[in-house]
């Protein structure tokens, strides 16, 4: 699949479709059933209808073992929100990180440090933030 390409784009959700009906991804799951045995990771539920859970989505179509989680439906649904929080809070990071950068680079402070920081955050404050 084409890393270039954002998650919630169209042509990414359709490509992420296509890969989990493919041959290859139901091979895959059953290479982890094998290793990893036929339960949830989570609760510990077995059954027909576990499922594999994208801990990350870097390698979509080449997924490594470490990328997957076994998981049964209830949990499915936990870990994709689980999932969507810390994406969330890693854009947020990067966010201020880059609006810190900005503050500083507008301030002339070539070397920031935790009293910039402190400053910065102050000012984030004040603007409503």
């Amino acid at each position: 699949m084409n890393s270039v390409v954002r998650p919630s784009s169209v042509e990414w959700r359709k490509a992420y479709e296509a890969h989990i009906k493919s041959a290859q991804w139901r091979g895959t799951k059953e290479a982890l059933f094998k290793l990893r045995g036929k339960k949830c990771e989570v609760c510990g539920e077995s059954g027909p209808r576990l499922e594999l859970h994208h801990l990350t989505y870097e390698r979509v179509g080449k997924e490594l073992a470490k990328d997957l989680l076994i998981v049964c439906p209830k949990c499915h649904e936990k870990e994709d929100r689980k999932r969507a929080t810390v994406q969330a809070v890693k854009r947020e990071g990067k966010r201020l990180d880059a609006a810190f950068a900005t503050w500083c680079d507008k301030r002339g402070v070539e070397e920031p440090d935790e009293y910039e920081w402190e400053r910065f955050n102050e000012w984030m404050e004040r603007q409503g933030e």
